[in-house]
């Protein structure tokens, strides 16, 4: 009778006998209700190699079933018996269905990924970094030595961008971070902008002019604190309220170191604010022996009521200011109504009765050191009466003394000295 070795038992005739090496309380009888719980190990889906048989006859020998079912191996005649059979293999990582987009297989995790390292990405592409630790995706950059221009923007999605702060624009010209689009740009806000004459910053992130008040300036004090404007600009001043005294310079719009309302009438000027109260600077011009300027005097308001102002007309109560002419001043105030000498100039007037520290001594030959360098505006004469000191005067004209200065008269065609 042929002997057949079973995973089950040994088969010897038609009687069937349990193997010895079954496990305590492991009953192959399919009526065993135990023999599930029991035994289950041996329905796993792989299983090591059976053990060869040996001696002689037949071999029998199985596999545990470690991980799946038994592996049954027969052995024939004399001798070993065959192997038994190869045990099963467990399922393959990510079940081997890795593709498309996420091409690489994460075993660790068993889940499917874009990439495991960089050569997993495209080197010559936007995106030749791959991220490990932000879930295996390739990138742009992963630092800022990655990025060629600008930097790595980390809290967005690993691009390289022109700027996340305003320290990572260099260029003068556009020193602002515009964060929302990671560009460089003029200016964010007005406090970018410190060219005074484009103090505000516009929707188009550029300098420009159009302050409107003062407040819009004081950060670019003391130099540019007040606002000019008619043109939008910020400046250092608009009067001498804001120079501490001294002149603001009305076309610059900046402090001079002029002394407000230091000059009096008829005394050299350069700026309107630098003469008295109720006056202005004024270029004088004189015809003899030709046509010329002469210089720029600060001269009285006709409508000036200070004291020893005219008080509303040029005359004997003006004089020697007895001409009334319509200017325009240096500062550029137009049809301004002043009273100015009639017969001579500024210079003229205020040499009257001295004699220039001796240089006016002999008359007619020493005329050239009275009034405007020159000009034919003064005379240096012998005095009449009572003495024969010789002094500096000018022309007047008329019976009325208006010409000469107060306390002097018009004599023979010239003011008294």
């Amino acid at each position: 009778m042929k002997t057949r070795t079973s995973s089950r038992g040994v088969l010897l005739g038609t009687a069937l006998l349990v193997p010895a090496f079954t496990g305590a309380g492991c009953n192959f009888l399919s009526n065993d209700c135990e023999y599930m719980r029991n035994c289950e190990h041996f329905l796993e889906d792989s299983g090591n190699a059976g053990a060869p048989g040996d001696g002689d006859g037949d071999g029998d020998g199985d596999g545990d079933n470690t991980g799946g079912r038994s592996g049954d191996g027969d052995g024939d005649g004399d001798g070993d018996g065959d192997a038994g059979g190869t045990g099963g293999t467990g399922p393959e990582a990510c079940d081997g269905e890795c593709e498309g987009d996420t091409p690489q297989c994460d075993e660790e995790k068993d889940a499917c990924v874009e990439c495991l390292e960089d050569n997993h990405c495209d080197e010559d592409g936007s995106e030749p970094i791959c991220d490990v630790d932000g879930g295996n995706t390739c990138v742009e950059c992963l630092a800022d030595t990655d990025c060629t221009d600008g930097v790595c923007d980390l809290d967005g999605d690993n691009t390289c961008v022109e700027c996340l702060v305003n320290d990572d624009c260099t260029d003068e010209a556009a020193p602002a971070c515009d964060a929302d689009n990671n560009t460089c740009v003029e200016c964010m806000a007005d406090a970018d902008c410190d060219d005074p004459t484009m103090p505000l910053c516009g929707e188009d992130n550029l300098c420009a002019a159009g302050c409107t008040e003062s407040t819009q300036c004081e950060r670019l004090a003391p130099d540019h604190a007040e606002c000019e404007t008619a043109s939008g600009t910020c400046v250092e001043c608009l009067d001498e309220s804001h120079c501490s005294g001294k002149v603001c310079d009305p076309a610059a719009l900046s402090c001079t170191e002029v002394d407000a309302g230091s000059a009096g009438d008829c005394d050299p000027c350069q700026y309107d604010a630098e003469c008295e109260t109720g006056q202005v600077c004024v270029e004088m011009s004189y015809t003899d022996p030709t046509a010329g300027v002469v210089g720029s005097f600060c001269l009285w308001r006709m409508d000036s009521t200070e004291t020893d102002a005219p008080g509303g007309s040029c005359g004997l109560n003006s004089r020697p200011y007895s001409k009334a002419s319509t200017v325009e001043t240096v500062d550029g105030q137009t049809n301004i109504d002043v009273c100015q000498p009639r017969s001579t100039t500024c210079e003229g007037t205020k040499d009257h009765a001295t004699t220039k520290d001796g240089a006016c001594a002999v008359p007619g030959d020493d005329d050239a050191v009275c009034g405007a360098p020159g000009f034919n505006d003064a005379e240096c004469r012998q005095q009449e009466s009572p003495g024969t000191d010789v002094f500096c005067t000018y022309a007047c004209a008329g019976t009325d003394d208006r010409d000469c200065p107060a306390g002097f008269s018009c004599v023979g065609g010239y003011c008294e000295i």
